[in-house]
């Protein structure tokens, strides 16, 4: 696509009923390669458990690499209303949903929920990269997700703004060595990282093998001041017995700065609430040290002052 579209697949018969797409064929490059400006709409993309297989119906000859990719400095790729799902059994999936190497990415109300038993992947689902500028995730909606590449969604950009507002992940699991959810990196000095305040954005039961986080890993090293990072009105972010192998760091891991430690903390403070889980620290936030190692105890014992 090089022109300005929307495809809409809702039916006319009833504005309730999404129209799905199998993209169960052996090879071909992506089902979408978005340049410019580009809305996918009230669409179910029912991506193939195995190379080969798929569903009834017509199919795309599609998932080599990812399902919709772009790839334009100029794309403005938007996502609303769409549903991701696999159909049967079957693991090591080896394409990407959504991969986004420049421009701006929307995502509204998607959601990739219809997984009996966790899907796992040996890529990253959704992969934000290069030089995308803007995110913006709002009601994204992810559940029983492994990914043996990398964080479930993960973003790495120079320069990159990032907006979440009521979404929801639920055993978003990962392999990597960083976190299981949500991974955000960039050196920008212009970078932001933004929690809504719409609804609550939750993460739950999300671990990482290898990691430092089971929730979100969020690395902004080029940052100027801590209202870059901005933690929404009240508490709008809520982890739950989320978890990282080897580390008591659960939530949240951060790594900015050196001198922004303390006026992260006190920002961070009034947004966040003490809850403790069974036991374990599932609002526990780390920040990486001037030494490189996680100052996660010194961090939420000065600032947090935890019961």
């Amino acid at each position: 696509m090089n022109s300005e579209i929307t495809i809409e697949g809702i039916d006319s018969a009833e504005e309730s009923t999404k129209v799905e797409i199998d993209c169960g064929a052996a090879s071909g490059g992506d089902l979408f390669t978005c340049e410019k400006r580009v809305t996918l709409k009230y669409l179910v993309f029912s991506f193939p458990a195995t190379s080969g297989s798929g569903t009834s119906g017509s199919r795309a000859n599609v998932a080599s690499s990812a399902l919709i990719n772009a790839n334009t400095g100029s794309v403005s790729l938007t996502i609303e209303t769409c549903e991701f799902k696999r159909p049967g059994s079957g693991n090591n999936i080896g394409i990407h949903l959504v991969k986004v190497s420049a421009g701006s990415l929307r995502m509204t109300g998607v959601d990739c929920t219809d997984n009996t038993n966790s899907v796992s992947f040996s890529t990253t689902p959704f992969l934000v990269e290069g030089t995308t500028s803007t995110v913006t995730l709002t009601g994204l909606n992810l559940k029983k997700i492994t990914s043996s590449a990398s964080a479930v969604v993960k973003m790495t950009s120079d320069a990159i703004t990032v907006t979440l507002d009521g979404c929801t992940f639920t055993e978003c699991n990962s392999n990597g060595e960083t976190s299981g959810a949500l991974h955000v990196e960039s050196g920008g000095t212009g970078s932001t990282f933004k929690i809504g305040d719409t609804d609550k954005t939750t993460f739950t039961s999300c671990t990482c093998t290898n990691g430092k986080s089971g929730g979100i890993y969020l690395k902004m090293t080029g940052i100027a001041s801590e209202k870059q990072l901005s933690w929404g009105t009240g508490v709008k972010l809520e982890f739950s017995e989320c978890n990282a192998a080897g580390s008591k760091i659960t939530g949240l891991y951060l790594d900015v700065p050196v001198g922004l430690h303390e006026n992260i903390a006190k920002a961070m403070k009034s947004s966040f609430a003490k809850n403790y889980v069974r036991g374990t620290y599932d609002w526990y936030v780390a920040v990486k040290g001037a030494d490189g190692s996680a100052d996660a105890v010194d961090f939420i014992t000065e600032y947090f002052d935890p019961e």
